[in-house]
């Protein structure tokens, strides 16, 4: 692992990601959501509903400038003077905002069990096995945002690479509603983007928590492709890291 992450960077990230007030703020609230989600509705899943929205939010705040404000403030540049290659510093980066986003996502999970316990009708010891087995799921989701949000800040200044993101996924649910009436031939078009789309964006995989614990047939493609997504992904940025020129992306 030391060639694909420095986890004295992945450390020093990990310690900056989770000093910033917004970060604090965001990982409390959620937590807050989902203990009071599991104590209303009995259910201590994390990956659905309001808890997962501000998950998602969380995310995009950690990935926020993740690799741009290391270069454009020198820090970088200092950093890699040293005997580190630019795969590990930027492994190390991106391992940082996971540890984070992995300590919310736990912290929301155990609040919403709390809650759930506390509730009038708690939940079996299935549901609760299928919460367990769905966190690391989750978590898997949420880091194939964090390594697109890392891959593009390493081509964006500041927080660019966020409103990048969101821009590209605006543009792509307007082209979802007005291509197929353009052409002319809306069910075809229509269902010839529904078969691309997944393929351009992680997906939800915590369903299969409760495919595993009901014994039922378990789809695993979201999870594989998941993790081919972020091993894809990671590689498109190591390769954009080694090429840019740090010193002109400072100036």
């Amino acid at each position: 692992m030391s060639a694909l992450v420095s986890w004295p960077i992945a450390l020093a990230t990990a310690r900056e990601r989770a000093g910033s007030r917004f970060v604090v703020v965001l990982a409390g609230l959620t937590a807050v959501i989902a203990f009071s989600r599991g104590a209303l509705e009995g259910a201590s899943e994390v990956a659905g509903g309001f808890t997962a929205f501000w998950l998602a939010v969380l995310t995009f705040v950690l990935g926020a400038g993740l690799i741009a404000d290391e270069v454009e403030s020198g820090h970088a540049q200092l950093v890699l003077l040293r005997p580190i290659t630019r795969a590990a510093w930027f492994g190390g980066r991106l391992a940082g905002a996971a540890l984070v986003l992995a300590a919310a996502l736990s912290a929301a999970s155990l609040a919403g069990v709390a809650g759930a316990l506390l509730s009038r009708h708690p939940p079996d010891g299935a549901a609760l096995l299928a919460d367990l087995i769905a966190l690391p799921l989750a978590f898997v989701d949420l880091a194939g945002w964090l390594v697109v949000l890392a891959c593009v800040s390493v081509v964006s200044r500041g927080w660019s690479n966020v409103v990048r993101v969101l821009i590209a996924m605006l543009a792509w649910g307007t082209l979802r509603l007005i291509l197929p009436a353009a052409v002319g031939q809306p069910v075809r078009v229509s269902q010839a983007l529904a078969a691309v789309e997944p393929y351009l964006h992680p997906r939800a995989s915590t369903a299969l928590a409760q495919d595993l614990v009901l014994r039922r047939p378990v789809d695993w493609e979201p999870l594989l492709w998941n993790l081919l997504w972020i091993a894809a992904v990671w590689s498109i940025a190591v390769l954009l890291v080694n090429a840019i020129e740090l010193a002109r992306r400072r100036a």
